[in-house]
């Protein structure tokens, strides 16, 4: 059997999280947390009353919403459809986020996919052409090359 290399990274940036506003005062509610957004957003729907909303995300994520926040959560559902792409069941995870600024001081700078720098790991031969940056779009070239497909 040959060598093998392993190269583990991502397709892109995405959101571009941070401590956008505030002080770090809220920053460690994130940490009481017991659920996920994911979980907390399918586990809304559209038949759930303000008052329900607000003590479910209270009960597993430490925020107690304003009936206002919860009543914009909910008005996402009534419009639900199941087509987004990366996100299949079009839940509103940016309107839960924008909530969630208040209440934790982190942001978004973004919802979409970014050029950020992404995290990137090689082990195994042809791992030392990997330099410090580099842009995502020469990442394919370098593969190919660390692998012993392409010749330099």
């Amino acid at each position: 059997m040959g060598s093998i290399i392993v190269i583990v990274t991502t397709d892109h940036g995405n959101a571009n999280p941070g401590l956008f506003s505030g002080d770090n005062a809220n920053f460690d509610r994130i940490g009481t947390f017991k659920q996920t957004n994911e979980w907390v957003l399918q586990h809304i729907n559209k038949n759930n009353t303000i008052s329900q909303v607000i003590g479910q995300i209270e009960a597993v994520q430490n925020m107690a919403i304003t009936k206002k926040e919860a009543s914009n959560l909910l008005a996402h559902y009534n419009v639900l459809d199941k087509n987004g792409l990366y996100n299949a069941e079009n839940l509103p995870f940016k309107i839960l986020a924008d909530i969630q600024q208040k209440y934790t001081n982190v942001g978004f700078g973004s919802m979409d996919h970014s050029s950020d720098y992404v995290e990137l790991a090689m082990v195994g031969p042809g791992s030392n052409l990997l330099k410090p940056f580099i842009k995502n779009t020469d990442l394919h070239q370098l593969m190919l090359t660390a692998t012993g497909v392409l010749q330099d």
